[in-house]
């Protein structure tokens, strides 16, 4: 009895699990003031152009890839005396090698002076402050301008997972990671989203 009953709780999560991928590609104005938000983070600015959601990527480069040089129109960005170069959600580290770049993750508290193509605006429930996420890394407004990257707080709904988030289980229940953020599945007027915990 008790293993039937184990068994239809891994079916319904896997079913859950299916039905919230499925999901992930619709594109819905969660908030009602015009920010859609899709798989790869179409909105924010009102479908301002398409953010690459793909395993480990921002802004369109796999993080941890090396080039030479950040793109030309980057700007210099320092978060605890390290330099980074930064381009439209992307972030160049100096390479530890001496020679080169690498694609970085967003530093915390790093403060840039504008938001990527492709975010998507989010809240904390029962909150009115505002977020702005793009590809599993969001974004705060600083009131002297800008945008600085930061951790969110628990109750933050978000409409995809960017490729790459890891599936791990939590008192039984499936739980979703993404550069050091955990989410858990749950429904909004009947779409699945995304709950940072």
């Amino acid at each position: 009895m008790q293993q039937n009953a184990q068994h239809q709780e891994a079916s319904l999560q896997q079913n859950r699990t299916g039905e919230a991928s499925s999901l992930q590609n619709n594109s819905h104005d969660y908030y009602g003031d015009g920010s859609y938000g899709g798989y790869y983070g179409v909105g924010g600015c009102g479908s301002c152009g398409w953010g690459a959601a793909a395993a480990g990527m921002v802004g369109g480069m796999a993080i941890g890839a090396a080039l030479a040089a950040p793109p030309p129109a980057s700007t210099t960005i320092v978060v605890d005396q390290v330099p980074y170069s930064y381009n439209n959600g992307t972030f160049y580290a100096p390479a530890s090698s001496g020679g080169g770049y690498v694609v970085a993750a967003p530093p915390t508290g790093a403060t840039v002076p504008g938001l990527p193509t492709g975010y998507t605006t989010v809240s904390a429930q029962g909150s009115s402050t505002k977020y702005f996420y793009y590809n599993g890394y969001f974004y705060g407004s600083v009131s002297t301008g800008g945008y600085v990257v930061v951790r969110p707080p628990a109750g933050v709904m978000v409409p995809y997972l960017p490729q790459g988030a890891t599936t791990e289980s939590s008192n039984g229940s499936s739980v979703f990671q993404y550069g050091g953020i955990t989410y858990k599945a749950e429904y909004s007027g009947g779409e699945v989203v995304y709950v940072t915990q």
